[in-house]
């Protein structure tokens, strides 16, 4: 092996680099630029006339003999500043934090790991949630259950087949164990840990069956029979899966007499790309024929019938080549004239949980597609059973290649569509996203593999799996699904939609009251008044104890469950809303006239009030 790049060239430092980019601002960021833009305009507006109010009487009782007083100028300058002062709530940053603070605390015992405090927020915005298939919506507890072998269908219970040869079993095992990463491992309670790719460790499985039903001559090593078969065969060449190959190949010597023979080279991956490979077949008793149209149109039959069930289908070949192994092209593996060996159904088990999930997030207006690298049969028929595809919906079912391969208005035109995108690869995954983003919605996006990175961090929210998740795609997310559930998910959501209705309720108690000192403080000076009813003290208890106090209440309210039945926030809604400000100004109308109009004179009438006076006759009824 030789070390041809390391740390920032090496395939984990590009991508690493790739997430090395300016973040966007998020939705509520949007909503404060704008909020804060709009009640500054109205401070410094009241300002700027008040001053002007202000020094026009000021000019006027001058002029009229009164005489002049420099000194006022600068009490009317410092009177239009404390308006400026009185229009901002100085409490909202307070408010946000604490909100965010409080949601990330509780989501974390909803096995939700907040990275970035702002997807708390965030999330209660999203209108689309791009999720995985596998560990998101399945179990990721992975069984072969049926299976195509010797030109034969056999379904669940006759797996592993007793009608099949020595040799057969013996061939079989050999291309499960060599050509795989996975492992199997007995752990202290005796019973067997999957270690590695959950579908290779499915098929491992099947090895060991295949030795407990007496098949193929298996022996055992360390308590297992693919550990002696990996020991028997020494792997001279591998060529890795990729989502573009969708196939994973491994080159072994073949040995006769202590000398190397030739080369023989497992295939395994999609069925329907790698039996189209095979120009042989591998019979039930160990013999080799030719594998002709209509054996391939059986084969394709047998793979339509295991995915429309929901199975992962996975095609076994082989083939043998009178050549030396390390004279293999190790960037092209010589995947043709394969010899089918069979074809596995593997049954992925949907959570039980998964389809009242989805249901939670469709009635919360959150749109949840499927995007997987199953075939579309077997995504079609997971997504039916997860809810995602419904009676009488027009969700469409589409093929990464084909969405790929689309102009990018097309692509538009189909993403609001789309519920399943199959045989997908992280590309088409991030090229989805940016659709989506482009079409104004807020879109979270789910990823186990470092290749999901760049999606993850497109994502106004991305959601990195805890169990099965690589580490640069928790390094890339803003949140982590500590027990890979969906349903952890839809909890984001209810917490992420508590946070802005925090906000809001915080921003309507703190605006009535800047509404009403802005105004009293405005009418008093142009009365001319030479001091403001609200002085400095009085602003001070009400920016830094009151608003303070009343962010902290509002901001750890727990959520309820009506905000699930409601229609998400998207990107566009105002943090302040007509009926917000209808409320605002009703209840500022109130505090700024009601002592008027219902006929108090005085507060010391009020039970229970304390107020500020300069007077020393101020006193308290209780």
């Amino acid at each position: 092996m030789i070390v041809v790049a390391v740390g920032a060239n090496s395939q984990w430092g590009v991508i690493l680099k790739t997430l090395i980019v300016e973040p966007n601002s998020t939705p509520l960021q949007d909503r404060l630029d704008v909020l804060v833009v709009t009640i500054g305009n109205f401070g410094i507006g009241a300002a700027i006339l008040t001053f002007v109010v202000s020094m026009i009487r000021w000019t006027s009782e001058g002029a009229s003999g009164e005489g002049w007083d420099g000194t006022k100028v600068l009490q009317y300058l410092i009177n239009s500043i404390t308006i400026v002062v009185v229009a901002i709530p100085e409490g909202l940053p307070l408010a946000i934090t604490l909100g965010l603070a409080f949601a990330m605390r509780k989501m974390m015992q909803d096995q939700n790991l907040v990275r970035r405090l702002e997807a708390c927020e965030t999330m209660g915005s999203a209108t689309q949630l791009n999720a995985d298939k596998t560990g998101t919506l399945t179990q990721n507890r992975m069984t072969v259950t049926d299976a195509y072998l010797g030109g034969k269908q056999y379904g669940e219970g006759d797996v592993p087949p007793s009608d099949v040869s020595d040799a057969f079993a013996s061939m079989l095992a050999e291309s499960i164990c060599v050509n795989s990463d996975a492992n199997l491992a007995m752990n202290e309670n005796g019973t067997v840990d999957h270690i590695g790719s959950k579908t290779e460790c499915a098929l491992l499985q099947l090895v060991e069956d295949l030795r407990t039903a007496g098949k193929g001559n298996l022996e055992e090593s360390d308590g297992f029979a693919y550990y002696r078969g990996r020991e028997k065969h020494k792997v001279e060449q591998r060529y890795h899966f990729t989502s573009a190959r969708k196939r994973m190949s491994t080159a072994i010597g073949m040995h006769h007499s202590g000398s190397t023979q030739g080369t023989r080279l497992h295939c395994k991956g999609a069925s329907e790309i790698v039996v189209k490979l095979c120009t042989k077949q591998m019979m039930a008793d160990g013999t080799v024929e030719p594998f002709g149209a209509d054996d391939l149109k059986s084969a394709e039959e047998a793979i339509t019938q295991m995915a429309s069930r929901g199975l992962r289908t996975l095609c076994i070949a082989y083939s043998e080549m009178q050549v030396d192994p390390s004279t293999l092209d190790p960037e092209r593996p010589p995947e043709e004239n394969l010899t089918l060996i069979g074809i596995a159904g593997i049954k992925d088990p949907i959570r039980p949980e998964t389809a009242e999930a989805v249901a939670l997030l469709r009635n919360a207006g959150v749109t949840v597609r499927m995007v997987t690298g199953d075939n579309a049969l077997t995504a079609e028929a997971i997504a039916r059973e997860a809810g995602i595809l419904v009676d009488g919906d027009d969700g469409l079912i589409l093929e990464g290649p084909v969405f790929r391969k689309m102009s990018r208005a097309e692509q538009e035109a189909v993403a609001v569509k789309i519920k399943v995108l199959a045989r997908s690869s992280p590309s088409d995954k991030l090229m989805l996203c940016e659709v989506q983003k482009a079409l104004g919605e807020v879109v979270a996006v789910t990823g186990d593999g470092t290749n999901d990175a760049p999606a993850l961090k497109e994502a106004d929210v991305g959601f990195a799996l805890g169990i099965a998740g690589t580490e640069i795609a928790k390094e890339a997310c803003d949140i982590v699904i500590l027990d890979d559930n969906i349903r952890s998910m839809a909890k984001a959501v209810l917490w992420g939609r508590n946070v802005f209705m925090s906000i809001r309720k915080f921003l309507q108690f703190q605006l009535v009251v800047n509404v009403v000192a802005v105004t009293l403080n405005f009418f008093s000076a142009c009365y001319g008044l030479e001091e403001l009813p609200l002085g400095p003290v009085p602003l001070l208890w009400v920016n830094m104890i009151m608003d303070s106090m009343g962010a902290l209440a509002l901001a750890t309210e727990p959520p309820s469950p009506d905000l699930m039945k409601r229609q998400p926030f998207g990107r566009s809604a105002p943090l302040v809303n007509q009926e917000m400000w209808r409320n605002i100004c009703v209840q500022a109308f109130y505090q700024f006239l009601g002592r008027r109009c219902w006929g108090s004179t005085s507060t010391t009438e009020t039970p229970n009030t304390k107020r500020f006076s300069s007077t020393p006759s101020s006193s308290t009824r209780s």
